[in-house]
This record gives structure tokens, sequence and C-alpha cells, in this order.
């Protein structure tokens, strides 16, 4: 065995345990919020189909996460900062309501929360938010700012897919940010020089909590 051949296998032998690693700690993280809903919910001395419909989510939004058995979709931040608004009970550490702010190369944050017209608002449901872009982060993709996005927060990411992600910062600060995702990294496409080095996914302090599965343009938001 040659030395190129040796190092070939040693990366792909590191790639594959950091992958591993990380889709080991997205399952312990999906454990844990399971966790916190049930004690959330019980210290309210609620049901889970109550406490959804007070804070505008629909039943299965809970009531399946808190079920025994097998769970496999992603318990958003969205429905946790819901579900501790309702309750009272106070949301698991680096959880609570995300805040979308700049992320080093970017004058504006990646996106916002956005509320959508009538028009387009059926497409939206459970597990499923829009938002508003407002970065360059993702241009060379095809995402400009102005667009808006549907995000599914229970969709299971895969190579290639531009995802939402949430970043711990060094102050223990939630960040949200758009990337689209290579295993087991967070890329930025863009065309602007210094746009970003290259984010591990770790599900520690890095997370993946949505999938884009849609876009809406107006024609003339992006005309000029």
């Amino acid at each position: 065995m040659n030395i190129d051949t040796r190092c070939t296998i040693h990366c792909y032998e590191r790639v594959h345990l950091s992958m591993q690693k990380a889709s080991d700690r997205e399952v312990e993280l999906r454990e844990s919020l399971r966790k916190w809903l049930r004690e959330a919910i019980r210290s309210s001395g609620l049901t889970a189909t109550e406490v959804a419909r007070r804070a505008g989510l629909s039943s299965t939004t809970l009531t399946r996460p808190v079920r025994e058995g097998a769970f496999n979709s992603t318990i958003s931040t969205h429905t946790i900062d819901k579900v501790a608004e309702v309750t009272g009970y106070p949301p698991p550490e680096g959880f609570g309501r995300p805040r979308a702010r700049a992320v080093r190369g970017f004058g504006e944050p990646d996106a916002v929360p956005y509320k959508a017209p009538d028009k387009v608002e059926l497409t939206a449901g459970s597990g499923k938010d829009w938002w508003l872009i407002k970065s360059r982060a993702l241009d060379l993709e095809g995402y400009l700012p102005g667009d808006r996005v549907l995000v599914d927060l229970g969709e299971r990411p895969h190579a290639g897919d531009i995802v939402v992600a949430q970043v711990i910062s060094e102050r223990g600060e939630p960040e949200t940010v758009f990337r689209k995702f290579e295993p087991p990294f967070l890329f930025t496409r863009s065309t602007l020089p210094d746009s970003g080095k290259p984010i591990l996914v770790d599900y520690e302090r890095v997370s993946i909590m949505g999938v884009i599965v849609a876009s809406w343009r107006d024609r003339k938001a992006n005309a000029s």
C-alpha cells in the first residue's frame, strides 16, 4: 500500500468517524429535547394537545415526539419557544427564540422569519416556516436577498441540501445561518470574498434545524 492510498483511507476514516459522531449527537439531542417536552407539558398540568392548541401548533407537533417509541424528526426551536411560552417551563440551555445575527463576511443576517401573505401561507404548516433571505451567503445557489424560502423543520438533511442551522457562539448565544450541507460541513456559496469558513456540524455547537423545500421570489424583487 503506497502513501497516497494510506492517506486516502485515513482521511476517509476520519470523515466517517466524524459523521458517525455527528449522527450519535443528533440522536442524543433529539432525545434530550423529547425529554424536555415531556417535562414541560407535565409541569403545566395540561395535555400535549392542549399545550399545542394554546401555542398555535398542530397537535401532532407535540403528541408525536412525547409519545414513547421511535421518533426521527427534528424538534424545532420555534416549537421549543412556543411550548416554553405557554407552560412557563425554561427552555433547554442554548435554545429559545432564535435570533438571526450577522455572520462574519456579511453585513446583514442570513435571513429573518417571514410572515407570508395569505396567498402563500397555505403552503406552510406544522413544522414548516417561511424565512426572508437577507444576505448573499448562497447567491451561487440562486438564493438572493428578498427571496422567501420555506423551511421544513422535520426534513432530514442530505448532502447538497440548503439548510438552516443553529450555531452557538463563543458567548453562548444562538445564531441562525443558512448554508449548503456537504457532510459533515456547512458551506457558504457566495460571490462575495471572505464569505466565511466551513462549519463542522457536531450537534453540540452546531445543529441543523431544517431544510429549504421551496422558495418564492417577487418578479420585481431582484430586477435591479
